[in-house]
């Protein structure tokens, strides 16, 4: 298991802690924020418009995933890695 940790980070350079969690791997880690991001949105709260969720594990930053995101899906490349989530994956 890997310990990732989960942020939001705001346009106003606000810093929400979500905490940490064992996952078996980087894509665990995306759909698992991309889930907390679509449970978020879905309330109709503006409060974080302009917002990203951050994932890192140890010091590697492993996602950013925008909330206003309007692509927002399983194709989403991973920002600070070379690796490209594919459909088939999803």
């Amino acid at each position: 298991m890997n310990v990732y940790h989960f942020s939001i980070r705001s346009a106003v350079a606000d810093h929400e802690d979500l905490g940490y969690l064992s996952l078996e791997n980087d894509d665990e880690a995306f759909y698992l924020a991309k889930n907390i991001i679509r449970e978020t949105m879905q309330g109709g709260d503006d409060q974080y418009a302009g917002a990203s969720m951050v994932i890192t594990k140890g010091k590697r930053q492993v996602d950013t995933i925008p909330f206003d995101s309007d692509e927002f899906d399983e194709n989403h490349s991973v920002i600070g890695d070379s690796t490209v989530r594919s459909e088939a994956r999803a």
